[in-house]
């Protein structure tokens, strides 16, 4: 089985469906844009939803469990997200890399495997001087790599909303911020998780 790495749909609405058991991502987009993605059973996939490089999306009303990440952005700006479940994923509930300018509010995201909501930068790595070869024409990686010095991050998350959610109960820590600046967290009920509330 071969899978097609590029899709670039927009303008689609994936509404009311039971999406479970898949082997990979329970709804990817890549490139795509203002697409509505709402009211969806989400369970038992790798990501529940994985978004590359696709801004103005609208994500509302699912419930997502069971799955690796529930909701993973990267690199993918001015989204909404909006009255979803997002429970019991293995590790994040909500994560965000590089991701900038996106609206998270009234969500319930609770007992996750990590944090509730991660933002965290897309770094570009440097090479230690023991390596000996090293292209510049790298591909961003999310974290940076063993043997390697982070540059200052190529794309971290900012003027991100994140308001009037319930955020309780994850393993990890509530909200985690690194290298994230401007965002805005307001409102928010954040409880009984197993790190720091926001860090």
């Amino acid at each position: 089985y071969k899978r097609q790495p590029y899709f670039f749909s927009s303008n689609n609405s994936i509404v009311g469906n039971i999406i479970s058991k898949n082997r990979y991502d329970g709804i990817r987009l890549y490139k795509g844009s203002d697409n509505n993605i709402s009211a969806n059973k989400i369970s038992n996939n790798s990501y529940g939803i994985l978004s590359y490089y696709s801004p103005n999306n609208s994500i509302v009303g699912n419930i997502i469990s069971e799955n690796s990440d529930g909701i993973h952005l990267y690199e993918s700006s001015n989204n909404t997200l909006r009255y979803n479940e997002i429970s019991n994923n293995s590790d994040d509930g909500i994560q965000l890399y590089g991701s900038s300018h996106s609206i998270i509010t009234s969500n319930t995201v609770n007992f996750n495997g990590d944090d509730g909501v991660s933002l965290q930068p897309v770094w570009i790595p440097i090479p230690s001087p023991e390596l000996s070869s090293y292209s510049i024409n790298v591909t961003p990686s999310p974290t940076p790599p063993p043997n390697a010095t982070p540059s200052p991050p190529l794309s971290p998350c900012m003027y991100n909303i994140l308001t009037n959610n319930i955020i309780s109960g994850n393993d990890g820590d509530g909200i985690e911020l690194n290298h994230s600046s401007n965002n805005t967290i307001s409102g928010n009920n954040i409880s009984y998780n197993g790190g720091i509330g926001v860090i």
